[in-house]
């Protein structure tokens, strides 16, 4: 079991899935590395880098963008594989100033650890949100409902 995890280590290995793509090789192995030393700073990078690749996306929507694609998709793994704790903080430090579309559209992305599925991310969002995050969750939640019901019909 890791118990700490090296500063320099963890820069190195954050920088690799920023900047490769792990499509034929094992991610598992550096996600638990990253997972073991998470720390809020790293959360608030991953989610960061997410929305930066996002816009990049956006910006360009007649590209491609396979390896943005992979590589939002592996941070985001690595994201949901932190301590509900750290994560709900590194994201709350993002939106205590104003939250722009970019952001909200990333969010659900971490749908798997969002209230209603884990008891323990929803009491950890409730503890340790900041002013400017609680109006967001609940414009998120209303984001949310109105893009299913609309896709739906």
């Amino acid at each position: 079991m890791i118990t700490t995890v090296p500063e320099e280590l963890k820069q190195a290995l954050i920088g690799r899935l920023e900047t490769e793509d792990f499509k034929h090789a094992p991610l598992d192995n550096i996600i638990a590395v990253l997972s073991a030393g998470a720390d809020v700073s790293l959360a608030e990078r991953v989610f960061l880098k997410v929305c930066e690749l996002r816009r990049v996306i956006t910006s360009a929507p007649h590209e491609r963008h396979e390896f943005e694609w992979v590589v939002e998709r592996q941070l985001e793994t690595l994201l949901r594989a932190f301590p509900a704790n750290i994560s709900v903080t590194g994201l709350s430090k993002c939106f205590s100033k104003a939250v722009d579309g970019v952001e909200l559209d990333v969010l659900p992305a971490f749908s798997a650890a969002w209230p209603g599925q884990n008891p323990i991310f929803e009491l950890s969002l409730m503890g340790t949100c900041e002013r400017g995050f609680a109006p967001t969750l609940r414009m998120l939640s209303h984001f949310r409902f109105n893009r299913t019901t609309s896709q739906a019909s």
